[in-house]
């Protein structure tokens, strides 16, 4: 990675990201461990591009970091993991602060982002076994959805996360 290498950031991205597939195609085979370690690995260098090319937590490395922190995170929860899970969303929280000033300026992100956290802490708490909490978690974030209209430039996803939310809930509450 030094200045005067030819390969731009886009390429290294585009060719540690290729190498990263087996994630989605093969986490169901896969020992928890060795794919922690893997997405632990892929996560580091991923940061390591970011902070010697990266702009702002929003440019084409931080959203690659932010999607495999996503994805990390509901890896985590679907095996059962809620502390790495966790522990996923933090990082993605950490990282996320690093542009602040740019989500000021773009509403879709500004108010529904925080949300969109909420309601993945409130699927760690369903997992971590407290389902009471999730649903007045999701209860909560509803009402928040509701007490803010959605935005010309924000409708669609402002109504993905309400059904989202509601259909959630309500599948908890059945099998509460």
């Amino acid at each position: 990675f030094k200045d005067g290498d030819n390969m731009s950031a886009s390429s290294w991205v585009a060719k540690h990201c290729a190498t990263m597939d087996f994630v989605t195609r093969t986490h169901d085979e896969t020992k928890f461990s060795d794919l922690e370690c893997a997405m632990v690995a892929h996560e580091i260098f991923l940061k390591i591009l970011h902070k010697k090319f990266g702009e702002s937590s929003t440019d084409l490395i931080g959203n690659k970091i932010s999607s495999h922190l996503w994805t990390f995170c509901s890896i985590a929860r679907e095996r059962d993991r809620p502390d790495i899970a966790s522990s996923a969303l933090e990082r993605l929280k950490h990282f996320s602060k690093m542009s602040t000033a740019e989500l000021e300026h773009d509403d879709t992100k500004s108010t529904l982002l925080p949300l969109r956290y909420s309601f993945e802490e409130a699927k760690i708490l369903q997992c971590d076994g407290n389902t009471a909490a999730a649903v007045r978690a999701c209860k909560e974030i509803m009402r928040r959805l509701k007490g803010s209209p959605p935005t010309k430039k924000n409708i669609v996803t402002h109504y993905v996360l309400v059904i989202e939310t509601s259909l959630q809930c309500a599948e908890w509450l059945i099998g509460y």
